[in-house]
């Protein structure tokens, strides 16, 4: 395992954020850094430069003057630990998960306290594709992709989600948007 204080940053290789198609294609952590030094967001890929084709915070980043994208390469099968360890040593912003205790699998989010929303039917339009298309692809029937576009019949296994994520070259936390649940011994009144 990899010793995140260990890690010296300035080290790695890396690549300026525009330059995204040259990354490598080998399984990787990759740390978008500002020019403060700042870890602004921590992923990982088994294939980095196709993930960074669609990255969900490009946009983010590139608003950002200076970014670098620097790697480093881990075994596949270590990925998501490492990708943890390195969350919750550098508690980037702009990762969507946050917390390290929900970034351990990426699946943590649909189970906990919160209600979540469907992002599906967003995520397919963006990739313009219909229900049948995605279904096709997921190997589901296209009911199911309606189902999970309303919240309804939930997911069935995780398998199927993993698929989910490959065809629309997502993570997980990007198909639900959680909302803090409001205490229902709590009026209106007090909330403002």
């Amino acid at each position: 395992m990899i010793n995140p204080s260990a890690i010296n940053l300035a080290s790695l290789p890396w690549l300026p954020l525009e330059a995204r198609s040259a990354f490598p294609r080998q399984p990787a952590i990759y740390f978008a850094i500002d020019p403060e030094e700042t870890v602004q967001y921590i992923g990982r890929s088994v294939d980095p430069r196709q993930r960074w084709s669609q990255h969900h915070c490009y946009e983010q980043l590139s608003d950002m003057p200076g970014v670098r994208i620097a790697y480093l390469f881990v075994d596949a099968d270590l990925l998501t630990s490492v990708e943890t360890a390195l969350i919750e040593w550098f508690d980037p912003p702009l990762n969507i998960l946050g917390k390290p205790e929900n970034a351990a699998s990426g699946l943590d989010v649909l189970g906990g306290s919160g209600e979540h929303v469907s992002k599906v039917a967003e995520l397919r339009t963006a990739k313009n594709l219909t229900q049948r298309q995605l279904a096709d692809l997921v190997g589901v029937d296209p009911s199911t992709i309606r189902n999970w576009e309303r919240d309804r019949g939930g997911i069935e296994t995780w398998v199927k989600i993993a698929r989910l994520c490959g065809v629309l070259e997502c993570d997980i936390s990007e198909l639900f948007a959680i909302e803090d649940p409001v205490d229902e011994g709590t009026d209106d009144a007090q909330l403002a």
